[in-house]
């Protein structure tokens, strides 16, 4: 699951330009982007550290959740936050299936800035707010934190590529050694 977490990172779409759209978020009520685990942990001490597999994705990314929330009167949501590990940088939401969430954003937000099949995205002079339209689930994210954070995660990939099943740099077991 996890793997398939760091890919749909590693996916998002950063375009170049920049369109500026109405109501920019800039976190997830009184948590800023930028600020600490603990700082985000005083505001909202019921989330809950999504646990990491090893030592080197805990190193590279911190998630918290957070059960039953409200957002832009959307509820009940839970509520994801991303840190690159210590500053949080993107906030996801599922809020549920329904086409309110969409319109909620349209309202919010105005027209998206760039659609693609399955997302619409929202792009500000800071800020991003990104939506999978078949999901309903949305993120918000800092812009310059996120392009800090996919730099990082390109080199962890890049440093842990898996050829043949083992990681780049080591080698499998040879085929007379494997069991038959």
């Amino acid at each position: 699951m996890l793997r398939k977490f760091i890919v749909l990172i590693f996916l998002i779409v950063r375009p170049g330009l920049a369109l500026a759209f109405p109501n920019e978020p800039h976190g997830f009520g009184k948590a800023r982007f930028g600020m600490t685990v603990a700082e985000v942990k005083k505001i909202y001490p019921a989330m809950k550290e999504v646990g990491n597999p090893t030592p080197e994705v805990a190193a590279l990314l911190a998630v918290y959740q957070l059960e039953g929330q409200s957002v832009l009167g959307l509820k009940p949501c839970t509520v994801t936050f991303q840190f690159n590990p210590e500053r949080l940088h993107q906030v996801a939401f599922n809020c549920g299936t329904d086409m309110q969430v969409m319109t909620t954003l349209e309202k919010r937000f105005g027209d998206p800035t760039q659609g693609m099949p399955n997302n619409a995205f929202w792009i500000g002079d800071s800020t991003a707010v990104s939506l999978n339209t078949k999901s309903r689930h949305f993120a918000f994210m800092d812009k310059k934190l996120n392009d800090e954070f996919q730099a990082r995660l390109r080199k962890y990939v890049a440093t842990h590529a898996v050829t043949g099943g083992a990681p780049a740099g080591e080698s499998g077991p040879t085929p007379a050694a494997t069991p038959q």
